[in-house]
């Protein structure tokens, strides 16, 4: 890992991270933040903006950690608000078991062919959410 940029906002440094091992940005930059007076970063996200954000909400929370306050998730629910970043399969899902159409769908479904059925219903409702999604509408 490399860092090939940094900025110095305020009292934070934040880090274009690249040549790094993470395969699900593989080829894209990475970016961090650490205290002004400190090169040393921790976490990586996939975006300066998430960067900031999260370094907003380390001030404000505390930083995040095993027994700590949980800023990851402060920061996360943020940008998932603003439609930042994509959902993932099981917030779909927990989005989905509060639809009273999709209640009724697996209803159904568990009528008809038992568990193995409802839970494809799901994932059909997950993907179609999901794909309904990404095409902007």
């Amino acid at each position: 890992m490399k860092t090939t940029r940094t900025w110095t906002i305020g009292e934070w440094t934040f880090h274009q991270v690249e040549d790094h091992a993470f395969t699900h940005a593989q080829g894209e930059p990475l970016f961090a933040f650490s205290p002004t007076d400190s090169m040393k970063y921790g976490e990586l996200y996939d975006s300066l903006e998430y960067a900031m954000v999260s370094a907003v909400a380390e001030k404000y929370t505390g930083p995040r950690g095993a027994g700590g306050t949980g800023v990851g998730t402060a920061a996360d629910w943020f940008m998932r608000s603003i439609g930042a970043t994509e959902p993932t399969r099981e917030e779909l899902i927990e989005q989905a078991a509060k639809d009273p159409a999709v209640i009724a769908l697996v209803q159904d479904a568990r009528r008809d062919n038992g568990r193995i059925a409802a839970e494809l219903v799901i994932d059909a409702l997950v993907l179609g959410r999901r794909v309904y999604g990404e095409m902007g509408a």
